[in-house]
């Protein structure tokens, strides 16, 4: 077996909202989600990445077979993950998972995120698994080049500019079924980033923002920034029955709007049209409320294809593309040769010591030399060991395949008792 990236996942490409939010791993979820991979069969480093739009693990192994498993062992203890799930899952190996840790850290396998940085939940996710010690040399190696290739998409494709938040696609929607916006008044339920993106946004097309959070403090802060009104959290369905427009905006890990509450809230509106926009993951609104009259719900998914219409993507995505083509060529290739250099390093200096302590013996059996001579003796076996260490690592880069590298490397180090384990791959510049 060689050593191989593996990454699992499900994400709007393969799953609907509804399968994705079951796989769905708040920041406890995911370290504990850490703690129990990095215990399993055949994995050696692990990060947890779960967002609106995702749940990823990338995972460093010597058996990508058996790391799957692992995976899979792991979803069906902790989801419920069922045999037809399976199918919403994805698994890529070697340059085709690193050039997909590179597409999502670079934003180009993202259609709408509440922050426009695509690249922070990537950042966070290697955060978490590095003070977790879930990550070690080559994982940590591959997302520093995943960020650095971001900024060389956002540099040359120009990426940033054509992201669209759901902030954005929210307004579009909105826009569409009631038409122009000014005048128009919107209800945001939570006081987070998302809920002041998407606050700015109503507002900027001509609404008035009212804000409800659980904590009145956080309310009265958000409302201050950006000119909106509060409104308290208990009356909330009142409050709602006045407004053209509801946004779901929390942290929340389950549904906050049942149905009988936007019924209460309905009631209150005549024959008036409501549109209710649900931005989070897990859902806050419990899908059936589409069925009220009267009322249109969007959710997540609903806003990608908003977003798809909203932005035009193709060009630059092609370019940024291109990126990733151009940074994945060789990277895996170069990371595993680098991952060698410990090796010879280690053994050089074993055969140095060899050479002093024979030295040191034959000072004692014939000696003792002089001077110039234990120059001479010294030099002549640096000479030696550097001379033997660089034509083992030539050969180690020489070797066809891997697996043959592997092999030899795996000989010299139990041959010389060699620990290398400990050395991060300089491939790439550790990160600040």
């Amino acid at each position: 077996m060689e050593p191989a990236l593996v990454v699992i996942g499900v994400s709007y490409h393969t799953a609907p909202l509804s399968v994705r939010e079951r796989f769905w791993m708040d920041a406890p979820q995911r370290l504990s989600a850490l703690t129990q991979l990095i215990r399993s069969d055949a994995v050696d480093e692990a990060i947890v990445l779960s967002s609106s739009n995702r749940t990823e693990f990338y995972v460093w192994t010597n058996n990508a077979s058996e790391a799957a498993n692992s995976i899979l062992r792991f979803l069906t203890r902790t989801c419920d993950l069922k045999l037809s799930d399976w199918s919403n899952f994805y698994r890529l190996v070697d340059d085709a998972a690193i050039a997909h840790v590179f597409r999502v850290g670079s934003g180009l396998d993202t259609l709408v995120a509440c922050n426009p940085e695509v690249g922070v939940h990537l950042s966070d996710a290697w955060n978490q698994a590095r003070q977790a010690g879930a990550t070690g040399p080559f994982l940590d190696a591959i997302i520093a080049k995943a960020l650095a290739v971001a900024k060389r998409v956002r540099r040359e494709a120009w990426l940033a500019a054509t992201v669209v938040p759901s902030s954005v696609a929210a307004v579009e929607v909105c826009r569409r079924q009631l038409g122009s916006l000014r005048g128009r008044t919107t209800l945001i339920l939570g006081a987070g980033e998302c809920a002041q993106s998407v606050a700015r946004a109503f507002i900027d097309a001509g609404a008035s923002a009212t804000i409800a959070s659980r904590t009145e403090e956080h309310s009265q802060l958000l409302a201050a920034q950006i000119g909106a009104s509060i409104a308290s959290y208990a009356d909330r369905w009142q409050v709602a029955g006045q407004m053209d427009v509801l946004v779901a905006a929390t942290s929340a890990p389950h549904p906050i709007a049942a149905r009988s509450d936007l019924e209460l809230a309905m009631q209150h509106r005549a024959s008036r049209p409501m549109v209710v926009v649900d931005l989070a993951v897990p859902r806050n609104i419990e899908s059936s409320v589409h069925e009220l009259p009267g009322l249109t719900l969007f959710d997540v998914d609903d806003l990608m294809a908003a977003a798809h219409d909203v932005s035009s993507r193709a060009e630059w995505l092609s370019e940024g593309e291109r990126v990733i083509r151009e940074e994945v060529d060789g990277f895996r290739n170069k990371l595993l040769a680098q991952a060698s250099v410990p090796l010879v390093s280690a053994l050089r200096d074993r055969l140095e010591q060899t050479c002093h302590d024979e030295l040191e013996k034959l000072g004692e059996d014939i000696g003792p030399f002089t001077e110039d001579q234990r120059k001479l003796l010294d030099t002549l076996s640096s000479h030696v060991a550097h001379r033997l260490a660089a034509s083992l690592g030539r050969q180690l880069k020489e070797l066809p395949g891997h697996t043959q590298q592997i092999a030899l490397a795996n000989v010299i180090e139990h041959l010389f008792q060699l620990d290398c384990s400990v050395i991060t791959p300089s491939c790439v510049e550790p990160p600040k």
